[in-house]
Order: C-alpha cells, then sequence, then structure tokens
C-alpha cells in the first residue's frame, strides 16, 4: 500500500513538472493542422489527470488524428500511459511509454529543451510502472537514465532511493534520499522514504525525525503518520 501510494505521489509530481510541455507542443503542432479539424475538448481532456478514463478517450482521439506533428502525438502516447499508470494499469502504461520513446527517437544533439523534459519524464514514470509489477532491475535501469538526462530533480533521486531499498541495498537507498533532500528540501515524501529506510534497517532514533519533518512540512501528510505509527 505505502509504496503504490509513494510511486503515485511521485509520478503526480512529475505530470505536474511536465504540465506546461503538453500546451508548449500542442500549440506548435496545431500549427500544421486545421483548426476546425481539431476538437479542442480532446487536447484538454487529454491535459488533465482528474480523471483517467476521460484523460485515455482524449489522448486516444489525438493519436488516431491524421494531421498532427510528431511530437503532440509522442507527447498524447506520455499523457495517456500516466493515465493508465492511475488506473493501476501497468501493462498499458509501459506500452504507451515504450511508444513514446520509440516514436521521437530523441537522437542527435539539438533537441528542443522541452521535449528533453519529456524524455526524463518518460523515463521516470516508466520505472515507477515497472518498479510497481517488481521488476526493480528495470525499474533502476529507467530511474539511471532518468537521473542521467536531469541529475538535479529530486523527485527521480527519491524513486531510485526507493528502488534501492526494495532490493535491499540501504546504504544507496539513503544516498539518493540524501541527495533528494538536498535538492529540495521542503519535499515531505524524501523525507518518508528515508525514514522507511532507516526503518528497514532497524535505527528508530533517525527514522522518526524524518517522519517529524515530513509532517512539518505536511500536517495532514498521510504516508508520514503511517511510518511513524509502523
Amino acid at each position: 500500500m505505502l509504496d503504490f501510494a509513494s510511486g503515485t505521489m511521485l509520478l503526480r509530481a512529475e505530470v505536474m513538472r511536465l504540465g506546461y510541455v503538453f500546451a508548449v507542443i500542442v500549440a506548435v503542432g496545431l500549427s500544421s493542422a486545421p483548426v476546425m479539424a481539431l476538437n479542442q475538448k480532446d487536447v484538454a481532456d487529454c491535459d488533465q489527470e482528474a480523471d483517467s478514463d476521460r484523460s485515455i478517450a482524449g489522448c486516444t482521439r489525438l493519436i488516431e488524428f491524421g494531421n498532427l506533428t510528431n511530437q503532440v502525438r509522442t507527447v498524447a502516447y506520455f499523457q495517456r500511459g500516466n493515465a493508465w499508470y492511475h488506473k493501476g494499469d501497468l501493462d498499458h502504461a509501459i506500452a504507451d511509454y515504450d511508444e513514446t520513446i520509440r516514436l521521437h527517437g530523441w537522437t542527435g544533439s539539438n533537441i528542443d529543451p522541452v521535449v528533453i523534459k519529456t524524455r526524463q519524464g518518460v523515463y521516470t514514470n516508466r520505472g515507477l510502472a515497472w518498479r510497481d509489477k517488481g521488476d526493480l532491475d528495470r525499474a533502476l535501469a529507467d530511474q539511471n537514465e532518468a537521473i542521467r538526462l536531469d541529475p538535479k530533480w529530486y523527485n527521480t533521486h527519491a524513486n531510485r532511493g526507493e528502488i534501492w531499498r526494495l532490493k535491499g541495498d540501504m546504504d544507496r537507498a539513503i544516498t539518493d534520499q540524501d541527495e533528494a533532500i538536498r535538492l529540495y528540501p521542503k519535499f515531505p515524501l524524501a523525507y518518508v522514504l528515508r525514514g522507511d529506510t532507516l526503518r528497514y534497517k532497524g535505527e528508530l532514533d533517525r527514522a522518526l525525525p524524518d517522519y517529524d519533518q515530513a509532517l512539518r512540512l505536511s500536517p495532514n501528510y498521510i504516508p508520514a503518520f503511517t511510518g511513524r505509527g509502523l
């Protein structure tokens, strides 16, 4: 339960960070599409996370629309993969993340910075899906690639730290969780994940302050209450 909830929160933070990516790429991609032919509701439906079924339907209609740029279709697959993940359909999520990577290719040195952020995000999110399926080696490989693309994104360090913990390497887990906190000291989940690692190591005296700090940052943060109560 805690692992799934943590992964969902990490994913949602990533989606929020990349939300503007969809709007920017769509704005560019639509310049080559007939304005009246494209239903703007499909864009709005795809580019929201409150209703996964609505997002899947909207993204699917965009993917099937014949006159969009490759970039728009790529991000539609990415958004649909996120919606599948939120529904708990990991196989469909991974398939869409795979297609995001395959469709764009991302080769060469002159890649748009907006596309680079999408590239980093898809590896982060696919890694979460592999983690939830129990394939920790693939999960770790995806987080490694995401960190290579953006070493300063704290979310991915927190991700990788959790995967190291699940693999039983507590020292590497703490190293990544320390780095997540260093990069963004106001990230409550990083404190919870480090507290979990310390708790698994039997270091309860060090774990409790991390849960307490998470609650100072977010007083109603359920994972912190859960960790502190175990």
